[in-house]
């Protein structure tokens, strides 16, 4: 599943995973669409109202990082924060934008 406006780029998850290289580009591809798809399952938020929402996009960095380097930051905070922010993100509007 490929999204046509993405909610993070690869550049930005690069920049927020702080990696120099994009050997990896193709598993952070996969990890983002999957955090977006667990973020519309979670919350009924479609892609492109994530992509308009700071916290929205703030979940899938989260969630990417602890997905991609579970070793590397505090899972078990980390989830929990991603956990408190989903309760507080709107479902969709069907327009493409929070309401």
């Amino acid at each position: 599943m490929s999204f046509t406006t993405p909610v993070v780029s690869v550049d930005d998850m690069r920049e927020y995973l702080r990696l120099d290289d994009y050997a990896n580009d193709l598993i952070l591809v996969d990890l983002i669409e999957a955090a977006v798809v667990y973020i519309t399952q979670t919350t009924g938020m479609d892609a492109p109202d994530q992509a308009a929402n700071p916290l929205a996009r703030s979940a899938v960095k989260m969630l990417v990082a602890t997905w991609y380097d579970p070793q590397g930051i505090d899972a078990t905070a980390s989830e929990r924060a991603v956990t408190e922010m989903l309760k507080h993100l709107p479902a969709s509007t069907g327009g493409g934008a929070n309401g």
